[in-house]
């Protein structure tokens, strides 16, 4: 092939040259590396959909704390909404019926939910405290898990938990 073919096939068909390794999920433009741009934009990548409370919207008031109307002169109202409670403290599951008859808890969001497809990785620790052993699970990027069992984030794990 000549230099223009090459680069042309490289401009067409960038996502052959990345590495799938995770299965695509960590390329860019994709949640995986978008989620950590805000916190909405976390919240909004790894929860359910927030639901409306109607019984919560107020009055919405221009800058003059009047309340706004529309061009046909009817009051206008800030409509609320938020995640659900089971999401946010991370409890909104699923029952899943095994071939043995047995049941499996399924999150339904979440990180573990949202990033099923990535690799699992383990690695385990002894408490200093306690002396137990610790371990953790962490999906991510293979190319992110380091020789130490850690991904670059994973420290903030004990921060989260406690």
């Amino acid at each position: 092939m000549s230099d223009d073919a090459i680069a042309t096939f490289m401009k067409e068909n960038p996502h052959l040259l990345e590495c799938n390794r995770c299965n695509g999920r960590c390329h860019k433009n994709t949640i995986y590396r978008k989620f950590s741009d805000d916190l909405s934009t976390c919240l909004e990548a790894l929860l359910c959909d927030k639901v409306r409370v109607p019984n919560l919207d107020f009055p919405d008031l221009d800058d003059n704390f009047r309340p706004a109307v529309d061009e046909n002169g009817v009051r206008q109202n800030d409509r609320f909404s938020c995640y659900r409670q089971e999401c946010s403290y991370g409890a909104h599951v699923r029952l899943v019926r095994n071939a043995d008859g047995s049941t499996t808890i399924h999150p339904i969001c979440g990180w573990d939910a949202v990033f099923s497809n990535m690799p699992l990785h383990e690695r385990t620790e002894n408490d200093p405290s306690t002396s137990e052993e610790i371990t953790y699970q962490v999906r991510a990027c293979p190319d992110e898990y380091d020789y130490q069992g850690k991904v670059t984030w994973m420290d903030f794990l004990k921060v989260s938990a406690s």
